[in-house]
């Protein structure tokens, strides 16, 4: 690179995911996406997930009822899944927290 090289377009300047890319790639390291990605396949992971789910903390009373009317029912599938994607990512986020500090001790 070297501050010669240019975009993948060919059009300009690197953009910051080409630096990034190539950043990791020197390094032999993951993007954050590729190790969470990592990190939810592990079998600690899925128990982690299994402790939080036996908890209730997936449960979702308010969005847990099927509608009758089909935009209703689509909109509530929406819903549905967004609390779903959000819970997850709490959950990611405290199972990461939780390594962090092992790793730390």
């Amino acid at each position: 690179l070297n501050g010669v090289a240019s975009s993948v377009n060919g059009r300009g300047p690197l953009l910051l995911g080409e630096v990034a890319a190539a950043g990791l790639c020197q390094l032999q390291a993951k993007s954050r996406r590729q190790a969470q990605e990592e990190v939810m396949q592990s079998p600690l992971f899925e128990q982690f997930v299994g402790a939080v789910r036996n908890k209730g903390f997936f449960e979702d009373p308010e969005h847990a009822t099927p509608k009758s009317d089909p935009r209703e029912e689509e909109e509530r599938l929406v819903l549905q899944k967004a609390v779903h994607d959000e819970r997850m990512a709490k959950v990611v986020c405290k199972f990461r927290n939780k390594l962090a500090a092992k790793v730390d001790l």
